[in-house]
């Protein structure tokens, strides 16, 4: 008997903890469906049942020169993005066509996969291959093939060739390691040719997830004119992401890398704006809507006179090369030209020095250079005082009589 009391017991706090637990979710049902219907639908659109924000990139602040006349400026480019809530189960086709398309084009697209791009496959030289073994969580013995064959289970490849499988793998690797969401689309490929551009558009309707952005990019008008002090601007390096990440950009930022370009980053880099997505019960997107409209960075103006800065460059050139060719060892130079009654910087030329527009290609030979064309002498050299300092020494003079 005192063993039946305790189970009724037992039955009737149970039922009762039913009984409440049924009262508290009609409450809270009621409460969303009822009560605060009218704001939710004031915030979603009808029909959608969440929404996410993407960023909307802002174009960078231009560099003028004194006359306002144009030095560094912005153009409209292509690239090709991935957008998550599109994406469906056949992400890897679609992944293998577009590498296959970009190839016929002769364009790059972005592979942050530090592994050789052919058999035998191994560690690129000189790559860092930390975050790939943490990423596939494995022993950091492990051989660039034991992180392939992962790969291929990862991300299901199975169906694939070898060569095929290295380049789907390289995309899905990047968007692993860049977070792609929903609130962060993956850039597949910048700044592509615009035939490239058309041949996408026109086959969207069978890329699930694919979309062409225009995009703001950097140009110099001059590529050759003061480009040791303009500098340039390049993609975030994993060893610097963590400062950036604190500062609001996102990975696919660009950031001054040199020159005037990174001294005024916080002035030239603009504030991004913002959509929002809504979507449905399901996560397919229902409706879009620019919630922040981007503003672009602010214009630097300089006190440099770009005719005189061109004609500086062309006469330094011209007298290193005379000096040469009367036998003189002289290989580098720098010249300034400075307003003695502002000390404002008119010029500032240096000899050898480079093209920005094909820098990336010869960089390895410019490093290797023993003239240093990548250094800045005008501001980075460390030089005797020699003559300059005769005037200073007889003013001096003059005045302890």
């Amino acid at each position: 008997m005192p063993f039946k009391k305790k189970s009724q017991i037992e039955i009737n706090v149970l039922s009762i903890l039913i009984i409440a637990a049924i009262v508290l979710f009609s409450a809270r049902a009621y409460f969303l469906q009822i009560t605060a219907a009218g704001e939710f639908k004031k915030s979603l659109p009808y029909g959608a049942a969440s929404s996410h924000t993407a960023v909307i990139k802002a174009p960078r602040g231009e560099i003028l020169d004194c006359y306002g006349r144009q030095i560094a400026v912005n153009r409209d480019g292509y690239n090709i993005i991935f957008n998550k809530a599109y994406v469906k189960d056949n992400l890897n086709t679609i992944i293998l066509t577009l590498t296959n398309l970009a190839t016929e084009y002769e364009a790059e697209w972005v592979d942050r996969l530090p592994i050789t791009a052919t058999a035998p496959y191994k560690y690129i030289e000189g790559e860092k291959t930390d975050k790939l073994l943490k990423t596939l969580d494995l022993a950091n013995y492990a051989t660039a093939q034991n992180c392939f064959d992962e790969m291929v289970k990862r991300y299901k490849l199975e169906g694939f060739t070898t060569t095929e499988q290295r380049k789907i793998m390289g995309v899905r690797y990047s968007m692993e390691i860049l977070d792609f969401s929903i609130s962060y689309p993956y850039t597949f490929a910048e700044d592509i040719p615009t035939e490239l551009m058309r041949k996408v558009s026109e086959s969207l309707f069978m890329l699930d997830g694919v979309s062409i952005d225009v995009v703001p990019f950097r140009e110099y008008v001059d590529t050759t004119l003061a480009v040791n002090l303009i500098g340039a601007v390049g993609p975030i390096y994993e060893e610097d992401w963590e400062y950036y990440k604190e500062r609001g950009y996102s990975y696919n930022d660009k950031v001054g890398k040199s020159g005037i370009e990174k001294w005024g980053e916080e002035y030239l880099r603009g504030i991004d704006g913002e959509i929002t997505y809504y979507l449905d019960a399901k996560g397919s997107i229902i409706e879009s809507e620019v919630t922040k409209e981007p503003i672009a960075g602010k214009t630097i103006m300089l006190s440099l006179d770009k005719n005189i800065q061109r004609l500086a460059q062309d006469s330094l050139a011209k007298k290193v090369k005379d000096m040469r060719s009367k036998g003189s060892s002289c290989k580098a130079a720098t010249a300034v030209a400075i307003d003695i009654t502002t000390g404002k910087v008119l010029a500032a030329a240096n000899y050898p020095t480079y093209d920005s527009a094909t820098m990336n290609k010869d960089y390895n030979k410019l490093v290797a250079d023993p003239a240093k064309p990548l250094m800045d002498r005008a501001f980075q050299g460390i030089y005797p005082i020699g003559s300059t300092i005769k005037p200073g020494v007889s003013v001096a003079a003059l005045e302890a009589g």
